[in-house]
């Protein structure tokens, strides 16, 4: 993520602010016990022109049922947000509720700048009856739930139907290892020529190789890797050179979506976020299917469903029963939700989600079907990524790409890799 150490620095403001927070004096405490009645919500969310329309509409879908709150929403590119969200809280004007991302979401509820809300659950003011745990799960810290999911998203690997249509060659099944990968593309290439690069990717997905191993990138704590044996990203780096040097797998250089090699229809595969298929469905003019990442033989599922992002509540929000009532708007309200269409991921409420499914087009089925599918074919995610985790993932491409280019042997990556890794690890959570 752009711009991580600085937000690094804001969160320690952040963590500052929230003690003078909590050491106001208590005839400012008394005053905040009961809410007004005329209540001012301050709500602040990253997101494109699309999710800034709808999610405005919603606003005033809960500000006509609900007359006596006021919502002041604002939102930015996810880009600026971390930084908008410190700068917000040292002018003292942090909002109410606030999206929330995964890899963020425990290092704002350590540091007590979020809300638990079990509370508002166990009375009913967020409905969570509809909700099953998997869908719930992530948003917990330390046994306490600070964030609820404003949709959910899986790793996928989508394919385009037609190109298999046009060649003969047999598309693949509900599930694909690595093997068969490797096979059908070499029947790809030589049918469509060295123009064509059946998998288009920058890299492989370590991290969830490893799943597949039984092991996890980060250790549970965040302190040190979470794998023992090199010999596994060995074999990580060997797989990805035989992709590369069979022209299998390869990369646009580009990273919006309209410009990569599947849409060129230049590439057959490609790996995404599950929630992105209808907008590469748009790009292509017709339905793109998704099925699982590779599967490693005899290894263990590698899928796990996980929040795109979720809506929490300032620990120091003077109106948190309200907070809770828009976070449960967003969450059940069927009006609602179908202005919002699944945009920020498939609702985690089942009656949303039957409901958004059967008016869903072809492509959104796709998305729907796929995180069913993938609801009862997962393991829990890990743990959010720790303090350091970009530097270590920059550090994976780095040496990936010198494996690829035949500068370092994937045996010496791998072991550059962990003594590096080790030491970022260690400097940044000790």
């Amino acid at each position: 993520m752009k711009g991580y150490a600085r937000t690094r620095i804001f969160i320690m403001i952040l963590a500052s602010l929230a003690l003078i927070v909590a050491g106001c004096s208590n005839k400012a405490v008394e005053e905040h016990k009961t809410e007004d009645t005329n209540i001012t919500l301050k709500v602040f969310w990253w997101g494109s022109e699309d999710r800034q329309k709808r999610t405005e509409a919603v606003i005033k879908l809960f500000e006509e049922q609900h007359p006596e709150i006021k919502i002041e929403g604002s939102t930015v590119p996810l880009s600026g947000y971390w930084d908008q969200l410190a700068m917000k809280a040292a002018d003292q004007d942090f909002p109410d509720v606030l999206q929330m991302d995964y890899s963020m979401i425990a290092d704002y509820s350590i540091r007590k700048l979020l809300e638990p809300l079990d509370a508002f659950v166990e009375k009913g003011t967020i409905n969570l009856s509809d909700v099953d745990s998997v869908y719930v799960d992530p948003g917990k810290i330390n046994n306490a739930l600070y964030g609820i999911s404003l949709g959910v998203n899986a790793p996928a690997l989508i394919y385009d139907p037609k190109v298999f249509q046009q060649t003969g060659i047999k598309g693949p099944g509900p599930e694909i290892t690595y093997d068969q990968l490797i096979e059908t593309g070499k029947q790809l290439k030589a049918e469509l020529g060295e123009d064509f690069y059946p998998l288009d990717a920058e890299t492989l997905d370590f991290s969830y190789y490893i799943r597949q191993k039984g092991a996890t990138l980060f250790s549970t704590d965040g302190k040190a890797l979470g794998y023992e044996n090199d010999q596994d990203l060995t074999d990580f780096f060997t797989l990805q050179k035989t992709l590369v040097n069979e022209g299998i797998m390869a990369f646009s250089g580009s990273k919006e979506e309209k410009d990569s090699l599947i849409v060129k229809g230049d590439s057959a595969f490609s790996p995404i976020t599950s929630n992105r298929v209808i907008l590469y469905s748009q790009l292509k003019g017709r339905t793109i299917r998704m099925m699982p990442l590779p599967l490693l033989q005899g290894g263990e599922e590698g899928n796990y469903l996980k929040p795109s992002q979720f809506f929490s509540t300032s620990s120091y929000s003077k109106h948190k029963e309200a907070a809770a009532e828009f976070i449960n708007f967003f969450t059940n309200d069927t009006a609602a939700n179908e202005i919002l269409q699944g945009e920020r991921g498939v609702p985690i409420a089942g009656k949303i989600r039957k409901l958004l499914s059967e008016q869903a087009n072809d492509s959104g089925k796709e998305q729907y079907d796929y995180i069913e599918y993938v609801a009862s074919h997962n393991k829990p995610i890990d743990p959010p990524p720790p303090r350091g985790a970009s530097k270590v993932n920059n550090l994976l491409l780095r040496l990936g790409k010198q494996v690829n280019d035949g500068l370092k042997t994937p045996e010496a990556a791998s072991q550059q890799f962990r003594k590096e890794a080790t030491a970022t690890l260690a400097e940044m959570n000790s």
